[in-house]
């Protein structure tokens, strides 16, 4: 399937438009690569064809969503914001939660779920009588990882990414030939679909994770998202973003707090 720059042009459009996402020049190759099964299935001939049906498809629209964003996810991605997490950011929020306070994190662009479930984790280690009382919420753009995520099952290759034997062991049992999260983790995780243009109405968070997904957006579309994060936080909530992204954030509402080794932000005023 051969793309032509003006067909190109109003697919980059069409993506921004839709999740926010820069398709960036050069980058016609992977939309070849990625769209030329659905241009096959739904025969429609070609690239120009497929972006005349989306207008009325919304169908076809999530699939051509799914094709073109990535789900690259570990568990324990880059470990550090995990074990800040441990040591500085959430002793805190767990002696609130010894008073009986919910305390609530956000997985932002969850994919299929390692990040929350590797947060849970995290707690039932070192809180184990207080993981009813801590509730994860992953989020993904994309339907379908996040009903992988919901399942909980991942493969020999998937647990090999950042999983130590000792946390496979405690908190995963064999099932069918993969392994998959035990029921008193998964409990303390939801998932759903979110497109982070949009305001997210849930609990307020405390701590928000949304790490290695602004990058794919323009500055002025990182503003907004992370505006609309803000508001879904409370007062003084903890967002963690990735390495590359950390010029991206807005002062205000939020404010870098340094630790060793990582950068974090903080939400300075109430929403």
């Amino acid at each position: 399937m051969l793309i032509r720059p003006a067909d190109f042009d109003r697919l980059r459009a069409f993506l921004e438009s839709r999740t926010g996402i820069q398709l960036e020049d050069g980058k016609s190759y992977l939309a070849e690569s990625r769209l030329a099964s659905i241009v096959d299935q739904h025969r429609l001939g070609d690239l120009a064809g497929l972006l005349r049906r989306l207008p009325s498809d919304r169908g076809l629209e999530q699939e051509v969503i799914n094709a073109l964003t990535t789900n690259e996810t570990s568990f324990f991605r880059d470990h550090r914001p995990f074990t800040l997490l441990r040591t500085e950011i959430l002793p805190p929020l767990m002696e609130r939660a010894q008073q009986g306070n919910e305390v609530a994190i956000w997985s932002a662009a969850c994919s299929t779920g390692q990040e929350a479930y590797s947060v849970a984790m995290v707690v039932r280690e070192e809180w184990p009588s207080l993981t009813d009382k801590v509730r994860i919420v992953g989020t993904d753009l994309n339907p379908e990882v996040v009903d992988r995520a919901k399942q909980g099952r991942y493969s020999q290759i998937e647990v090999n990414r950042g999983l130590a034997p000792d946390l496979l062991g405690r908190h995963f049992r064999r099932v069918d030939g993969q392994y998959e999260v035990v029921r008193d983790v998964q409990r303390m995780v939801s998932f759903r679909p979110h497109n982070l243009l949009d305001g997210y109405y849930g609990p307020p968070f405390d701590v928000v994770l949304c790490r290695n997904v602004l990058i794919y957006s323009a500055l002025p579309t990182r503003h907004r998202i992370l505006q609309r994060i803000a508001r879904a936080m409370r007062p003084q909530g903890w967002l963690m973003v990735g390495t590359s992204e950390h010029g991206s954030v807005p002062v205000p509402p939020f404010r870098s707090v340094m630790f060793p080794g990582i950068q974090v932000f903080r939400l300075q005023d109430a929403r």
